[in-house]
């Protein structure tokens, strides 16, 4: 299913799924080493420049990468839905809604936290130091396909408001939102060319990425591909920030809201079909309550509508093996 490969002229081609019926919805190329050499000699040009801009610069291009996500909201949700299979108001409660309002903060923010700061020394009384805050360089971002637009874009836009151009590699389940996220920035106007490049490919691309030397690695995925991304970088000794997947522990109290916590319970274990780092792996209640707790989650349960096209509550398994996985 997903992640099948065909050659055509000098590039090899994803091609995705669509979770909810099987349907191929496109085929993306794959990027070579020409596109990856191409990437990092455009980010470096593109670093240069961005770095030297002054904040409030930088301020008002995120502000402009706001509007114009609200503008393209409904054909997000769209790809987002297509790629993954989730529902719609997950799309957009999970996946844009967070991206908007990180923006946001950043808008706000983005100079208090950047600014220089004046620090006593500890070499002497009269002694003073300054804080000073440096972009890193290029930066490549490796996204998963869980919540596509959200992972993928809120480490782009820290890392371009702080300064440093991106690469970022979409999951290879969800090329889709990748390509709208390349478009997203290419439309920017008042941004650097190649500030950020979009790279379509699987683990072997990300692995090329991170070996091409680039100054941080920003990846969030499973646990056993972080320690190879992480092995793989550790080569050039470039820094690496690793968000990975957990086993997350559900407490129900004695004092709980029964009716609020099985409730929580639920949404905890289902969103997203589950896929998700924070879902609820296992459930902790306390016996004096354990069985009205069960019952009430139960009767939670079987109110959700499955797999009823956009507008249930739970979409498909993004792939097969997600499904093997679970068993």
């Amino acid at each position: 299913m997903t992640g099948g490969v065909r050659l055509a002229d000098s590039h090899e081609f994803l091609t995705n799924y669509d979770p909810t019926n099987g349907a191929v919805l496109g085929h993306h190329p794959i990027a070579n080493e020409e596109d990856i050499q191409s990437a990092f000699t455009g980010g470096r040009q593109a670093f240069e420049q961005w770095r030297s801009l002054p904040l409030p610069a930088r301020r008002r291009l995120l502000r402009s990468l706001r509007e114009e996500i609200v503008e393209r909201i409904p054909c997000l949700v769209d790809a987002i839905c297509a790629d993954t299979g989730k529902v719609r108001m997950e799309a957009l409660m999970a996946d844009i809604y967070p991206t908007l309002e990180m923006i946001r903060y950043y808008e706000d923010h983005l100079i208090g936290i950047l600014r220089s700061r004046r620090r006593k020394a500890v070499t002497g009384f009269s002694s003073v130091c300054w804080v000073e805050y440096f972009p890193r360089g290029v930066v490549v971002v490796i996204s998963p396909w869980n919540y596509p637009f959200q992972l993928a874009m809120i480490p782009v836009i820290t890392a371009i408001a702080a300064g440093n151009a991106v690469i970022l590699k979409p999951s290879e389940l969800t090329p889709l939102v990748g390509q709208k996220i390349a478009c997203l920035f290419s439309d920017l106007v008042s941004m650097p060319k190649d500030l950020v490049t979009v790279l379509q490919g699987d683990g072997q691309v990300g692995r090329r990425l991170i070996e091409a030397g680039p100054d941080l690695v920003f990846f969030t995925g499973s646990v056993p591909t972080g320690k190879k991304v992480m092995a793989s970088a550790a080569h050039n000794l470039t820094p690496v920030m690793l968000e990975l997947g957990g086993k997350d522990p559900f407490i129900v109290l004695e004092d709980a809201d029964l009716e609020r916590a099985a409730a929580g319970a639920v949404y905890a274990a289902f969103a997203n079909a589950g896929q998700l780092c924070m879902s609820a792996e296992r459930v902790y209640v306390h016996w004096s309550i354990a069985d009205d707790f069960v019952e009430r989650v139960c009767r939670e349960t079987d109110q959700l509508r499955v797999n009823q096209g956009y507008d249930g509550d739970i979409g498909p398994l993004i792939h097969p093996d997600q499904r093997s996985e679970y068993r």
